[in-house]
């Protein structure tokens, strides 16, 4: 016992020791394809935890759920208890779903949501040997612009999964040198992702200057549509529409009119759930007019140009689209030449050229390509017009829609929108840098100069307002 007051002292001391800091778990899950850094751990109560979301390739983050909430890819979390985080991610499709469903239908929705990226085609074109064997000129290979040689176009190519597979196949048109040609061109199809050293090669349209993704079948697969406007010189003799299945490597050519179809479009006219091909013919041999083939299903199309009212051989578009752009339900014709852009809307399936909205664009502007995008986030399509300019320089303008007037808005959305690096046939909208945004890259590039590095550049999205930049990509 005498050693009791000595033990208390170190008893009481043990028993009032210090308490130690709750430990509190965090966890993190993801939808889509992403990741989330940390993925989770222990952290001590009270203490702040910054959580990144990285989307993977073709995905964009979209929200935090769970414990968390917010559009930012940054979150800044306190551990006050155990914490459960998501992060969702959305593929590039489901960013376009704000979009119709009878815009859903057109060529220009289908085509512009097949991009993911540019895609630098490595055959360049075919050398045509004496027994008519062809030899791929890849790249590096000497330019030879002899009969002896067929050559790709620029920016007529479409570069995605066309047979349902996952992996990215490549369609590719080639024209007959030298041109212009009154000789058919190539068709080429290639499993490119999975097998770049396989691959098809047809016999088809002369000189395609359009070629669009649709679901003309109606079952769930994109096929091709090929504008072609045949030789290029007097007589200007024209040429068939074409269209390519590709589970089926097949071709079928609509040749009931034949016509110069530097445009074209489809989408489903008549709202009777079939998807149906617009084309404009600009002359020749052929009367300038429009063209409608109707899809009667099982892959049959009958030529019916009733629907169209008051239009004349005074007329000639080069640019032709397909899009409900009042949301009427109903898809309006967008059709452009130099000087001259018009909106037809469908009236219980007529286009009357009489009731036509013009837009009030330059005289010096010949538009190749149109795109659809809200830029004023007012949730109505806009116009992204780009245009050549005597085939030497390009302009990109910006129309906002209001419902039912157009106005040219470029200024509030793009810093610098021409140049004259030379000319571009297409405007194409997606994540070029893959930040999450949208971009506007052009494509199919026609360099003053004969340079296979011709710079190539883009309009990066800051904010909503579109900076051009040069890029190696």
């Amino acid at each position: 016992m005498k050693f009791l007051p000595l033990l208390l002292p170190a008893l009481l001391l043990l028993s009032c020791g210090t308490e130690s800091t709750p430990i509190y778990n965090l966890a993190t899950s993801v939808t889509g394809e992403g990741t989330i850094t940390p993925s989770g751990g222990e952290f001590e109560e009270g203490e702040s935890v910054t959580l990144t979301a990285a989307p993977s390739e073709h995905w964009v983050f979209n929200s935090w759920s769970g414990d968390g909430s917010g559009t930012s890819n940054s979150l800044t979390i306190t551990m006050n208890g155990d914490k459960n985080v998501v992060g969702n991610f959305k593929s590039r499709s489901e960013q376009f779903e704000d979009y119709s469903e009878i815009n859903k239908t057109t060529s220009w929705y289908s085509t512009n949501l097949s991009f993911k990226k540019l895609f630098e085609n490595p055959y360049l074109g075919f050398e045509e040997k004496e027994n008519g064997t062809l030899i791929p000129f890849k790249s590096g290979s000497t330019f030879n612009p002899t009969a002896n040689y067929f050559w790709a176009i620029r920016g007529e190519y479409i570069y995605s999964d066309l047979t349902g597979d996952g992996m990215n196949d490549l369609w590719a048109f080639y024209y007959k040198g030298p041109w212009p040609t009154n000789q058919q061109g190539l068709h080429l199809f290639s499993p490119y992702e999975a097998n770049p050293d396989t691959y098809n090669l047809q016999v088809g349209l002369t000189q395609v200057r359009k070629v669009v993704l649709a679901d003309l079948s109606g079952n769930g697969n994109n096929e091709l549509i090929l504008f072609s406007h045949g030789y290029d010189a007097n007589p200007f003799p024209g040429d068939s529409l074409g269209i390519f299945y590709p589970l089926d490597l097949r071709y079928d050519y609509l040749s009931q009119a034949i016509g110069f179809f530097h445009g074209g479009a489809a989408g489903d006219v008549t709202n009777d759930g079939l998807v149906d091909i617009l084309a404009y013919s600009g002359g020749g041999q052929n009367p300038v007019r429009p063209i409608f083939y109707r899809n009667l299903g099982g892959d049959n199309f009958q030529l019916d140009n009733s629907i169209f009212r008051n239009f004349t051989d005074q007329d000639n578009f080069y640019t032709v689209e397909l899009f409900d752009l009042n949301k009427s339900g109903q898809l309006d014709l967008v059709l452009a030449t130099k000087g001259k852009l018009i909106i037809i809307q469908n009236i219980d399936g007529i286009f009357d050229r009489s009731k036509a909205t013009e837009v009030n664009i330059s005289p010096q502007l010949e538009p190749m390509d149109i795109a659809f995008f809200d830029m004023n986030k007012n949730g109505f399509k806009d116009l992204i017009i780009l245009s050549n300019v005597s085939y030497t320089s390009y302009i990109l303008n910006v129309f906002t829609n209001d419902g039912n007037n157009f106005k040219d808005k470029t200024n509030e959305f793009i810093d610098i929108n021409q140049g004259n690096e030379g000319w571009i046939s297409r405007i194409r909208i997606f994540d070029f840098n893959n930040n999450g945004e949208f971009d506007l890259v052009p494509d199919g590039y026609f360099p003053n100069i004969n340079d296979q590095n011709f710079p190539r550049f883009y309009w990066e999205n800051v904010n909503g307002y579109y900076e051009k930049k040069y890029t190696n990509i």
